[in-house]
């Protein structure tokens, strides 16, 4: 639940990126991924404890601009980890 995911081109998330749209990104393997301002804010607003899947130099840009709890799942511990927080 609540997984979504927006495809653009290079070009229109350099431009993204550029307007200050995006909490976090990272260039992986030629492709950028990353996460909205927006959407987390609004979930945080309302009370709505948010659990990011991210690269490592995303966490550390949201750790650096948030206040946030940051957990490092190591590969092959996200199912047993994810049992844990649910």
């Amino acid at each position: 639940e609540g997984e979504t995911y927006n495809f653009v081109t290079n070009e229109e998330f350099e431009k993204l990126i550029e307007e200050g749209y995006f909490l976090e990104y990272a260039d992986y393997v030629d492709k950028y991924y990353g996460t909205p301002k927006k959407f987390i804010n609004e979930k945080l607003e309302k009370g709505i404890d948010v659990f990011l899947v991210i690269e490592i130099q995303g966490a550390m840009k949201v750790k650096e601009l948030m206040n946030l709890c940051l957990n490092q799942i190591k590969k092959g511990n996200a199912e047993k980890t994810n049992r844990q927080f649910i």
